[in-house]
């Protein structure tokens, strides 16, 4: 198995990964008219996106994705160009995703916490955020990264418990907020 691509957010000029999310996010792949099928081991969905987030919102900036039909038509108003992998990818497209829940969201990963499937945990991240928004606007930020370092501490001192293996295994594909915090 592979760690798998994690979406990107762009807030206050920084790259984070999406962590964790919950709520369900206004954008389905399938409404621009693809059907995504593997890129590689790591991208098992098919696509990865980019969001940006501005004063007007949050955006869908950026799009990779790999077609079943190899098709790749303007996505609002954008070519697709080759991607270095299969697939294409969209630049700037900058689609509104009027999103409400939570946003949990990572940077300054540490590679000692990495896993080798899935979606990678909030302790992984030195720097976390909880980010909460109402129609893509964000209404709260909370940063998490006292409580990530804790559970890395805990980690570091008892290990990780074994015995929940295939649980484990299962959540590290989800990017529920609860799967993310789980230590076994």
């Amino acid at each position: 198995m592979t760690g798998q691509i994690a979406d990107v957010y762009e807030y206050n000029g920084n790259r984070y990964n999406i962590v964790a999310i919950k709520g369900t996010m206004n954008f389905d792949i399938h409404e621009l008219g693809f059907d995504p099928v593997p890129i590689h081991t790591a991208c098992w969905r098919g696509y990865h996106c980019i969001y940006n987030v501005t004063e007007e919102g949050l955006f869908l900036k950026d799009l990779f994705v790999n077609d079943r039909n190899g098709s790749y038509p303007p996505v609002n108003g954008v070519e697709p160009e080759e991607d270095r992998f299969d697939g294409k990818v969209y630049y700037g497209i900058n689609i509104p995703v009027k999103f409400d829940g939570g946003i949990i969201i990572g940077n300054d990963f540490l590679t000692r916490y990495y896993i080798h499937m899935g979606f990678q945990r909030v302790y992984a991240y030195k720097t976390v955020y909880e980010l909460i928004f109402k129609e893509g606007l964000i209404t709260k930020k909370t940063d998490l990264s006292k409580k990530a370092a804790l559970i890395r501490t805990e980690i570091d001192e008892k290990g990780i418990d074994r015995a929940n293996i295939s649980k484990f295994v299962e959540e590290s594909f989800s990017l529920d907020y609860e799967d993310k915090w789980t230590v076994y």
